[in-house]
């Protein structure tokens, strides 16, 4: 979004945000998150549970991935693009945006209720909030 901003019409980021900088107001944000679990999480962990470990190699390269990608380092108040975040009710979704709400003129947080990082992808609410975002702003 903000290498080559012109081939950017609007940005939706579905089970994530961008972490707050400020402890202060990250803690405040976390502390409003509710606690729970969605009802099919303990069957999608079990299923999960069941299939072979990944490869260690990739696990490997996935970590040392995200150690030098997160935080990511952008400069929110430069967009101008609206952004989405779809997160689930439980899965921290304040923290996630706390900073995104703050800095962000164009931004639209979506919580889905009942659901986690897990659940809230396979949920239709995410994909309704998504078509109906891009529908919104597939013009600019």
């Amino acid at each position: 979004m903000t290498r080559a901003p012109e081939r950017v019409i609007s940005a939706s980021l579905g089970g994530a945000g961008v972490e707050g900088l400020d402890p202060v107001l990250r803690a405040e944000a976390e502390a409003r998150a509710p606690k729970g679990t969605a009802p099919d999480e303990q069957r999608i962990l079990d299923e999960i549970a069941g299939a072979p470990p990944p490869d260690p190699r990739f696990v490997a390269a996935i970590t040392e991935a995200w150690t030098a990608w997160w935080p990511p380092s952008i400069d929110l108040a430069s967009l101008r693009v609206p952004v989405q975040a779809v997160n689930g009710e439980f899965d921290a979704p304040y923290s996630k945006t706390v900073r995104l709400e703050r800095e962000l003129a164009g931004f639209e947080n979506v919580i889905i209720p009942g659901r986690t990082h897990l659940t809230t992808l396979s949920d239709s609410r995410y994909v309704d909030s998504l078509v109906d975002f891009l529908q919104r702003n597939d013009e600019r």
